[in-house]
Parts: C-alpha cells; sequence; structure tokens
C-alpha cells in the first residue's frame, strides 16, 4: 500500500503544480474528495473494468482555462521549455497514465476565462497489505 500511496501523492502533486502553474498571476486551487459507488451506467461511460466503492478527487483552478483545440489534445504528450525549468514534461498524459494503472479515469472540463477542472475516479477496494 505505500507504493500506492506515493504514487497517489506524486500524482495530486504533478496536477496541483500544473493548476498552479496555470495561474502565474494569482488565483484559487480547490481539491474536493467525494467517496460514492460506480453504478453500470458510469462503468459502461467510461470503459471501467469494475464498479462499486470509488474515490472522486476533484482538482479546480481558477486559470485561463484551455480552447477547444488545446481541450481535445488534452491527453497528447507535450513538452514545455520555460526557460527556468529548462525542457520538462508538462502534459497530462503522465496523469491519464498513473490514473488508468489505478484501475480509474479522469476527466476534464476547461473553458477560457472560467478555469479548469479535473475528476479522478479510483477504486476504495483495494486489498491491504502488511506493512
Amino acid at each position: 500500500m505505500r507504493a500506492v500511496r506515493e504514487l497517489l501523492e506524486s500524482l495530486l502533486d504533478r496536477l496541483c503544480a500544473d493548476a498552479l502553474r496555470a495561474m502565474p498571476g494569482g488565483g484559487r486551487l480547490e481539491l474536493q474528495l467525494r467517496v460514492g459507488e460506480v453504478d453500470e451506467a458510469f462503468r459502461e461511460e467510461h470503459m471501467l473494468g469494475w464498479s462499486g466503492p470509488f474515490a472522486q478527487i476533484e482538482i479546480r483552478d481558477t486559470g485561463p482555462g484551455m480552447d477547444d483545440a488545446s481541450s481535445h489534445r488534452r491527453f497528447e504528450p507535450r513538452v514545455s521549455s520555460d526557460a527556468d525549468e529548462g525542457a520538462v514534461p508538462r502534459d497530462l498524459s503522465r496523469a491519464w497514465g498513473l490514473v488508468r494503472a489505478f484501475l480509474g479515469t479522469m476527466t476534464l472540463q476547461s473553458e477560457p476565462g472560467l478555469g479548469t477542472c479535473i475528476r479522478l475516479h479510483l477504486p476504495t477496494n483495494w486489498e491491504e497489505e502488511e506493512e
């Protein structure tokens, strides 16, 4: 379970850091956690191989948001060349890969001027391991 926690922390750190970078002039970053049950309709819509208890983690920012062209390419790998960071992968494709490794799904809603909201749906029925 320790490895799972570390990967989840890394995923949330990456998503929050990207949200903060999207708001260089300041803004608001919100994280919210909900628990619930995945029903058959949600499972089919998101092509999940499981149903049952899940955690929804929502990361919302008040940044500039994305236009339709950027939003359609949101899960493609990209590299940024920020002068202070060098060439650094800044994309959602890695986050998507981690979410899928957890057998979850990730959705993104974004509009120019209104910010971005990312929702992760992750199963919570992991078997506990001895540490």
